[in-house]
């Protein structure tokens, strides 16, 4: 691995799974207080827009950056190879991550519970009223100025003490393969949602990282083909689902013509298999490249870490070049 796509790696891919419950004393506080006036000034902040304003404030972008990459904005600056350029683009790659982790992941309510709990610690409640009166005309004023220093305030001190709690409800993964390809390239830096599943199960079509069974310590990354009940079968690499075929045309690859028979290699023909309860049959799209279900059975729904949301960086390893035309992409 060159230096250059080391740095990247630790750049980018160090938001590590941590599972850390909410403050309930700051839950209790916050359920105290539905109708005081720190509550709604954190609600007038999330509604207009309040991740982008922190990441408009200069001074304060490189802080929040560091408290979700563990410090290593900087180090791009002062790595000799990088243009930059190169770590100016890299560095908004790591605010798409970021703003898509904390507004589209994250639920709302978790901000709001440590908004209005920080601004209790720095307003009393008449100041925040008073912010609440004039929130629509502030702009310009002295009043906004003294807003922005809490803004900054809240990502320099509060910030850094959430990470664990946030990285146990998203996660960033290197995709090591091309297992799948052409969705997801090897170099691919992607952001798991941990808490896609937590209202309903996973659905046929997902793209998610799971365990893999037989070596945990191992992290996969695959697409569901068939859930709990569903009938399946393979013949002469085409998939079949409760009896019809799969079209999969916009998604998959064939790198490999030959066709194995069943008896030989399950990879081209396999079944019929019914998908048993609270498991799920995956298949990496490069079809001929990827270890996968037909190889080593179905998967346990407790082996499954999230799913698959937004590509938020991609490097070429081979090419030694950035894949910037990627970066930002979600996934279905």
């Amino acid at each position: 691995m060159s230096r250059l796509s080391f740095l990247v790696f630790y750049l980018c891919c160090t938001l590590m799974p941590t599972y850390v419950a909410n403050g309930s004393s700051d839950q209790q506080y916050f359920e105290g207080q539905q109708k005081n006036p720190f509550l709604t000034l954190t609600k007038l902040e999330l509604d207009h827009d309040f991740w982008s304003r922190i990441l408009d404030t200069s001074s304060s972008t490189n802080t929040l950056l560091d408290s979700f990459y563990a410090g290593k904005v900087d180090a791009c600056y002062s790595a000799f190879w990088l243009t930059e350029s190169d770590c100016d683009r890299l560095l908004e790659a790591m605010k798409l991550g970021f703003t898509h982790i904390t507004k589209d992941i994250v639920p709302e309510r978790f901000w709001e519970e440590q908004l209005a709990v920080f601004y209790s610690s720095v307003l009393t409640q008449d100041d925040a009223q008073s912010y609440v009166v004039s929130y629509k005309n502030m702009a310009g004023t002295p009043a906004e100025a003294q807003l922005v220093k809490f803004r900054v305030t809240f990502v320099r001190e509060v910030l850094p003490r959430l990470v664990p709690q946030i990285r146990s409800m998203a996660q960033a993964f290197k995709v090591p393969n091309g297992g799948m390809a052409p969705s997801l390239l090897a170099g691919d830096y992607f952001i798991v949602n941990k808490l896609a599943y937590q209202d309903h199960g996973p659905g046929r079509g997902d793209m998610i990282v799971f365990r893999y069974p037989e070596d945990e310590s191992k992290i996969f990354v695959k697409r569901i083909i068939a859930v709990p009940k569903d009938q399946l079968e393979i013949r002469d690499k085409v998939v079949y689902l409760n009896g019809e075929a799969l079209r999969e045309d916009n998604y998959i690859q064939h790198v490999d013509t030959k066709i194995f028979e069943k008896a030989v290699n399950p990879r081209d023909n396999l079944g019929p298999l019914t998908v048993p309860e609270n498991s799920y049959f995956v298949m990496g799209d490069n079809r001929e490249e990827s270890l996968d279900s037909r190889f080593w059975g179905f998967l346990k729904q407790d082996k499954i870490i999230g799913k698959v949301s937004m590509i938020y960086w991609s490097w070429d390893d081979a090419a030694i070049i950035a894949r910037w035309d990627r970066a930002g992409r979600r996934m279905r």
